[in-house]
């Protein structure tokens, strides 16, 4: 789940909670699991953190093998 970067701490630490207790249920687990992934539970630090690697990475391979933005 994302929210706007202004999104009061308060706010944004209830919605991780609230996510968090949602994504440990077993339902939730296997949904995601079907889809061929692994529960990824972050603090909003953590997933921030996590896709600027990412991007980075996909930058950098996208490079190598000359793809170009448009």
């Amino acid at each position: 789940m994302y929210v706007r970067y202004e999104t009061p701490d308060p706010i944004t630490a209830r919605l991780v909670q609230a996510m968090s207790s949602i994504q440990s249920t077993p339902a939730a687990t296997e949904f995601i699991r079907k889809f061929g992934s692994d529960p990824l539970t972050l603090s909003p630090v953590q997933l921030r953190e996590f896709q600027v690697r990412e991007t980075e990475r996909f930058r950098r391979i996208a490079s190598e093998v000359g793809i170009q933005p448009q």
